[in-house]
């Protein structure tokens, strides 16, 4: 049986340089050579559109099978068809499966504007509504915000592109394949200590933006370069929330940090929510909010 993932980064603050190099090491450790992958259960974990098959390993079948998948749900929730591009050519099965094995989802959104504005006799921003879609079940509330129309037209521009986001319960800290990496961020003193050295919990929100923890979840993700690793924007959160994770801040879940920031009296604070609809702003450190990680997957 493989290691878990984490167990095998050792230094997450090794040079840039050094991670194409040994990145197909370190996913065959994690996952086994090819040749020891070649039955694996097909069904994707976010997904609801069949039973899985044991079958022999195919990974144009699987690409297809995920743009199938994505492309109806964007269709049930837009009403409309939306045009998918293949993924990224450094995704390579063997990442799709290290992915899928730490507990992240492959999906696609397209660049879309969610914000209907509204304008005063003068012509100023007023207030900024939400635009109406067949698939909202639970729709974000930026009425806290209203007095900054140009903060929640930002909230409700969704960038185009594939993605992977962590899909997992970040409440549970044993077995987090992300924990040796915290527990190595706190013993570096790159984040704030916690109940437990790999829990999610109690990390100051400025921290995430520092360059150290993002190069150290970058490598975690293994994207292409770690300033591509980010917490999971607000609306893209709400988005996926509705079309394939309904337990996303259900009741008596703790609250997760957004990467959204905003300056109030020269001091930056972040976006927070989770069971609420409506987020809220926040600077301190908190044993009740939590994280889950994401990253655009850039040609």
């Amino acid at each position: 049986m493989p290691k878990r993932p984490a167990e095998s980064l050792g230094n997450p603050f090794e040079p840039e340089q050094k991670r194409d190099s040994d990145q197909k090491d370190f996913i065959a450790k994690v996952l086994g050579t090819a040749h020891q992958q070649k039955r694996a259960k097909n069904k994707h974990p976010a997904d609801d559109w069949g039973e899985s098959t044991d079958i022999d390993f195919d990974p144009e079948w699987r690409i297809k099978e995920l743009m199938k998948r994505e492309a109806n749900a964007l269709r049930a929730f837009f009403g409309k068809e939306i045009v998918i591009p293949r993924l990224p050519e450094w995704v390579t099965p063997e990442l799709m499966q290290y992915w899928e094995q730490i507990g992240c989802d492959l999906h696609y959104l397209p660049r879309i504007n969610l914000a209907d504005p509204e304008f005063d006799s003068e012509g100023e921003l007023s207030r900024v509504c939400l635009k109406d879609f067949p698939g909202w079940k639970r729709r974000p509330d930026y009425s806290q915000f209203s007095k900054n129309p140009d903060f929640v037209q930002r909230l409700m521009r969704v960038k185009s592109g594939w993605r992977i986001i962590e899909r997992r319960n970040f409440e549970i800290v044993r077995g987090d394949p992300l924990g040796p990496v915290l527990k190595l961020l706190r013993r570096q003193k790159q984040i704030d200590s916690g109940s437990s050295e790999q829990t999610r919990f109690g990390i100051m929100p400025r921290r995430f933006h520092y360059q150290t923890v993002r190069e150290a979840f970058g490598k975690y993700l293994q994207v292409r370069h770690w300033i591509e690793e980010r917490l999971p924007f607000h609306m893209e959160w709400a988005i996926l929330a509705n079309m394939f994770y309904p337990e996303w801040g259900i009741p008596n879940r703790a609250d997760e940090l957004f990467e959204e920031t905003f300056t109030i009296n020269n001091m930056e604070v972040q976006l927070t929510g989770g069971f609420s609809p409506s987020p809220s702003l926040v600077d301190d450190v908190s044993f009740s909010r939590g994280f889950r990680l994401a990253s655009t997957l850039h040609e």
